[in-house]
């Protein structure tokens, strides 16, 4: 994964991540602390919106939902 960065707005938060694309046209699972939170389209960016999360940090990766690997992870703290 390329980078996250995060930003509030009142109790709203948003997680922007960006990674390279794999070559093929799939889809990918994004996992937040380990656990996927959502399966988007492999096309180099999503975002993630929390709730009440200011103060926090978790942890994200990107991996490749038709058995293929996964990212480095990239640890975001929510301002």
């Amino acid at each position: 994964m390329r980078s996250g960065a995060a930003r509030t707005r009142g109790t709203r938060s948003r997680v922007t991540l960006t990674w390279t694309p794999a070559e093929n046209d799939g889809n990918i699972d994004i996992l937040r602390d380990g656990v996927v939170v959502q399966t988007t389209p492999d096309d180099g960016s999503t975002t993630d919106n929390l709730r009440n999360a200011s103060g926090t940090t978790h942890t994200y990766q990107v991996c490749e939902n038709d058995g293929g690997g996964c990212s480095n992870e990239v640890s975001v703290t929510i301002p």
